[in-house]
Order: C-alpha cells, then sequence, then structure tokens
C-alpha cells in the first residue's frame, strides 16, 4: 500500500508517549487472535500508537457532523461554513431528510438519489489549491437514471471540478477527481468496494503529486499528478443539485483538509467511526469484529 511521508516535528511530551506506547506494545504476547475485545484493543493501542503526532484538528478546513437532527441548516463544527439543505433561501422539496438512528454521529441525512443535496457556498476557506483531503462516511444504494457518475463529496457538480469524490450507480467504485490548470483529470479504484447497505469510510487525498482514494482504513494510488488545483467559483456540496448526478443513500461525518493527511490518521478516524457506528447500532457486533480484524492486518502489513 503507498504512504503520504509528510515530515513531522515532534516536542518532548509527544516523543515520551510515542516512546510510552511503543513499549507497551513492545511487551505484549499475543498467542491468539480469537478475541475480538483483545482485537479491538491492540487495534487501538497500535492507530494511537502510529497518530500521536497527528493532532486531529491540524490543517482541518471544515466539519460537518449533523449533529442537529433537524432544520435547513447543517452546521460546521470547525468554522462558519455552514450549510443549507437544497437551498440557501428556502425550505425546498429537494432537501435532504435528517435521519436520528443507526447513524456515524447521533444523526445523519438520507438524499433520495433524485434531487437532494446540500450546499456549504463557496467560501474562501474551500479553495484549497495545495494539497488536500476530503472523507465522508457513507452508506449508499444502488440507483439508475441519469448520468453514471454520481457525486458524493466536492466543489461542483460535474468532471471539471478542482476536487472531489464520486461513485458510479452501483456504488461499486470510488472516484476522486482533480483539475489543474483547466485539465480535468481522475482516478478511480473498483477492486473489491461495496458502498451498499453497509457504512463506509470514503475519501480522496491529493499530495501535490499524487491522487489517492480513501476506502475504509486504506487509501489506494490512482493517479500522477503535479500542480496547483484550480479555483472554482461552484459551490461545495454534498451529493449534486443536478437530477442527474445527486448520490442515493446515508452521508454521515464529512471533513476537508487543506494537507494530505497521512494514513494514520485516516485509520484514526476509521476506527472513531466504528467506535461510533457500534454504540448507535449502525453495525452489528459480528461486523465490528471483522472490520477490527482488517484494520489489524492492514497496519502489520505497513
Amino acid at each position: 500500500m503507498p504512504k503520504i511521508n509528510l515530515k513531522h516535528s515532534f516536542t518532548l511530551i509527544e516523543l515520551l508517549v510515542v516512546i510510552a506506547i511503543v513499549g507497551i506494545l513492545a511487551g505484549l504476547i499475543i498467542l491468539t487472535m480469537s478475541n475480538a475485545t483483545e482485537q479491538a484493543r491492540i487495534a487501538k493501542l497500535k492507530v494511537y500508537s502510529n497518530s500521536i503526532r497527528d493532532v486531529s484538528g491540524a490543517n482541518l478546513v471544515s466539519e460537518w457532523k449533523f449533529e442537529s437532527a433537524s432544520g435547513q441548516i447543517a452546521s460546521d463544527s470547525w468554522i462558519n461554513n455552514n450549510c443549507f439543505l437544497g437551498s440557501t433561501s428556502s425550505v425546498e422539496s429537494v432537501d435532504p431528510i435528517w435521519i436520528n438512528s443507526n447513524c456515524v454521529n447521533d444523526s445523519c441525512l438520507y438524499f433520495d438519489g433524485i434531487d437532494d443535496y446540500i450546499n456549504c457556498n463557496a467560501g474562501n476557506s474551500l479553495d484549497i489549491t495545495n494539497a488536500i483531503t476530503i472523507t465522508a462516511w457513507v452508506k449508499l444504494s444502488e440507483i439508475t437514471g441519469g448520468y453514471v457518475g454520481r457525486v458524493i463529496i466536492g466543489k461542483g457538480s460535474t468532471y471539471t471540478d478542482p476536487y472531489g469524490v464520486w461513485t458510479n450507480q452501483t456504488a461499486t467504485n470510488i472516484m476522486a477527481i482533480a483539475t489543474i490548470g483547466g485539465s480535468s483529470l481522475y482516478g478511480t479504484y473498483s477492486t473489491n468496494i461495496d458502498l451498499k447497505n453497509n457504512w463506509h469510510l470514503v475519501g480522496e487525498i491529493y499530495s501535490g503529486t499524487k491522487l489517492y482514494v480513501i476506502y475504509d482504513n486504506q487509501i489506494y494510488y490512482v493517479k500522477d499528478l503535479s500542480g496547483q488545483l484550480d479555483i472554482s467559483v461552484s459551490s461545495f456540496t454534498i451529493s449534486s443539485p443536478s437530477t442527474s448526478r445527486a448520490v442515493k443513500g446515508y452521508i454521515d461525518e464529512v471533513r476537508i483538509y487543506n494537507s494530505a493527511i497521512p494514513v494514520s490518521q485516516i485509520q484514526a478516524l476509521y476506527l472513531t467511526g466504528l467506535e461510533k457506528l457500534l454504540a448507535n447500532g449502525g453495525i452489528t457486533q459480528g461486523e465490528y469484529d471483522q472490520r477490527i480484524a482488517e484494520l489489524n492486518n492492514n497496519i502489520a502489513k505497513e
């Protein structure tokens, strides 16, 4: 699996914490991995020892948790890029529906795949031209009609947008979009992808030289690129105002960063999401145990 190498500086406290956690891991003698609770504990130690230097809020631009469970505004919990359900001016029939059960967070939004979307406007902080990471938790459904490409999150709703994460009608691939110097470029990852009926973490990373797709706790290289992302007057949207580009299903916990965050931080986001899903009834204990085992295996390969 490709890695994003980023330079970090460490404080004395951070170094001591890392040393302490590494010491704990070094002292663990694992004779069997049949116990799911033990697997989860080991996964947490490994993830947080790897990501202790990655402050969760570092380079975060906006975060939409969809906590309110009602109303026409989806608040940005980080700054003030608040989003409007369907319209910036009035309540419309194109609004997605608030859901307050089986979500990643306490509540999430359901999009009908026809005309539901969220408009987050075109704030200057969302004109990110260098490295970028965008993530979202999704649970989608198959859809027919309209274009093959469906918008999950991004700046605008066309292939010429500066950045975005899309999927196909059958929710079996993830497409990362980037436009540089007027040239629209994208890469698609489809190996063992299935966004239907179960919650998954998806997204894209542009490091300044490479484009990656995020799927659950891993990143996948899809294309070499170079240069700055274009600036666009298009609004940042979740789903699409286009009746042919809207996505169908549930979306929760959307984040955007003005950096290429490392895989250790993606794994921390993924693990945190799994814990919330289990607590909220969004996944079964069996699925949680299976995903924890997969996370352990992927960490072991790094």
